[in-house]
């Protein structure tokens, strides 16, 4: 059961911004990835992301910060998920360093490729981030003469304003806490960092302090 509402830049859809509410659990089937920034806001409800080998909680007024071309998913928390309401905006590589382009004193896709993660934020800053998405949401729904010019000035605003965000007191840190989760993403870190060596399991097993069954 899926409530879904879009709205999209018509010229070349580099930027867009979707609202979900699903009900009950649900579990994202395949890892993913694209050529786009997700910017992905839980309104109510919990989401568990998963990147960089880690697991993620997150809860409502939380913000995940998805990088380009990062493999990543996301799951209910709990088996008794009823589900969750959710904004994403989607933000074009592309568009990002056209961004930068025009005022190359933000940095956006270094900002984004360094700090990429899932930030608790405070009242102001979700009441921020809402009303960007309401905002963008009457500009591109109407289309009203100079929308698509108000709707990128909106934009701009709030990633400038996210780039001072505090990450060391917002970062949510991974939930790794259960043993098989923490020898798996031991693995794939490892892995992931020397997969051009010839690897052999007992290596790999005595590296990690791991039975290699």
């Amino acid at each position: 059961n899926v409530s879904n509402l879009k709205c999209v830049f018509v010229d070349d859809q580099s930027v867009s911004a979707t609202q979900l509410i699903r009900y009950g659990k649900f579990d994202m089937k395949v890892k993913h990835f694209h050529n786009q920034y997700e910017i992905f806001y839980i309104v109510e409800g919990e989401r568990q992301f998963f990147f960089d080998n880690k697991s993620y909680n997150a809860f409502a007024g939380d913000i995940a910060i998805i990088d380009t071309n990062l493999v990543h998913t996301t799951r209910s928390i709990a088996a008794d998920d009823t589900g969750y309401n959710r904004v994403i905006l989607y933000i074009d590589y592309e568009k990002m360093c056209e961004y930068d382009n025009k005022y190359p004193e933000l940095k956006l896709v270094e900002f984004f490729h360094q700090n990429y993660g899932v930030y608790h934020l405070d009242e102001d800053q979700r009441a921020f981030f809402l009303n960007l998405y309401r905002d963008l949401r009457h500009e591109l729904t109407d289309k009203t003469y100079g929308y698509k010019t108000r709707a990128e000035i909106d934009l701009l605003h709030w990633l400038c304003k996210f780039t001072q965000i505090k990450k060391e007191k917002l970062l949510v840190e991974a939930s790794t806490d259960r043993p098989k989760e923490i020898a798996a993403a031991a693995v794939a870190s490892y892995l992931e960092k020397n997969y051009m060596n010839n690897i052999c399991l007992d290596e790999l097993s005595d590296e990690l302090f791991l039975s290699k069954y």
